[in-house]
């Protein structure tokens, strides 16, 4: 276990290490100065409104979790569901493990039911099904920027590009499938015995349900495309506020790319892929750098602002931190 912890705990540290060394070598290509003078130019009923777009954003997606947990808890109330997300918004920010906001979710809804896996397998519906939006924008955009020639993207680099958006929309699917829970259990069984494969089989069980639902999924799959068009203009009234000229035709086109790269496990948070993502992309269509760079950290501080209501729930609320802190 403690040799776990270390592997752990060392690929935490080679992740932050990657993603600082992204960030030092972008600030190392901009002028400082400039930087410096981009942000105190900004404009702040543009940025502002990027900060209530993104709020109202957390909220669809909170509404979006409670969809999918309805199925099978319908006892647990909206406003039980909003104060577990935004506490998870919040929490997620700043522990210092590589627990991400999900598994904070997964820990406070678990206390409301004898059954956790049922409404833990509604964090896992919920984040399959966005991420499949996700991979489905990445290819859209992935597609349309290499017929755009905005980037000389090779043959071989484009069809691997393109399966691994799909291996990644296929993956979750794969794993309900009889054969591979099958094959499953017998590594499992071999490596790690039967309890981690029945804890598996548990939880795909409880996702199984969902298919029965087939009219609400498609609803929870429409609200997620909205989260990544609404994560379009966020960015996009960021730039604006810093006077960007570009298009909201290339947000549209590069932004899903950049969230899935964002996503990617070789950074903590996406910290340094979004930033570099941003400059790569935008760069090529006529944007500053120092625009590049000013709109990426505006977005992040966004990100923080939006953890204020989390904060405040989680200081009035009955939020253990001794008892998570445990846990983690």
């Amino acid at each position: 276990m403690r040799s776990k912890n270390a592997r752990s705990s060392v690929f935490f540290y080679l992740r932050l290490a990657f993603g600082a060394l992204l960030l030092l070598l972008l600030f190392r290509l901009v002028d400082l100065e400039h930087l410096a003078l981009t942000l105190s130019a900004g404009k702040p009923q543009l940025v502002i409104a990027s900060l209530v777009v993104m709020l109202l954003n957390y909220c669809l997606k909170t509404y979006r979790w409670a969809l999918v947990l309805r199925v099978q808890r319908p006892d647990v109330s909206l406003s039980q569901v909003a104060k577990f997300n935004f506490v998870s918004i919040f929490l997620g920010n700043f522990l210092t493990t590589k627990l991400s906001s999900d598994i904070v979710r997964i820990y406070y809804i678990s206390r409301q039911t004898a059954d956790p896996g049922a409404a833990i397998s509604s964090i896992f519906a919920d984040r399959i099904i966005g991420n499949f939006a996700v991979a489905l924008a990445a290819i859209a955009s992935f597609l349309a920027l290499r017929q755009s020639g905005i980037f000389d993207i090779g043959s071989v680099l484009s069809y691997g590009i393109v399966a691994f958006l799909l291996l990644s929309i296929a993956l979750p699917l794969m794993v309900q499938h009889p054969a591979i829970i099958s094959w499953t259990k017998k590594v499992l069984n071999r490596f790690t015995g039967e309890k981690l494969f029945n804890l598996l089989h548990d939880m795909s069980r409880n996702l199984v349900l969902y298919r029965n639902h087939r009219a609400l999924m498609a609803h929870v799959l429409a609200l997620a495309f909205l989260n990544v068009v609404i994560v379009v203009f966020e960015f996009y009234f960021i730039a604006q506020g810093f006077s960007s000229q570009i298009s909201i035709g290339y947000f549209f086109l590069f932004i899903p790319l950049l969230i899935y790269l964002s996503m990617l496990p070789v950074s903590v948070g996406g910290i340094g892929l979004l930033e570099a993502g941003l400059v790569l992309f935008f760069s090529r269509v006529g944007m500053p750098l120092e625009t590049c760079l000013s709109t990426a950290l505006a977005f992040r501080m966004l990100q923080l602002g939006c953890a204020l209501p989390g904060a405040v729930i989680y200081q009035l609320g009955d939020f253990s931190s001794r008892e998570l802190s445990a846990r983690c």
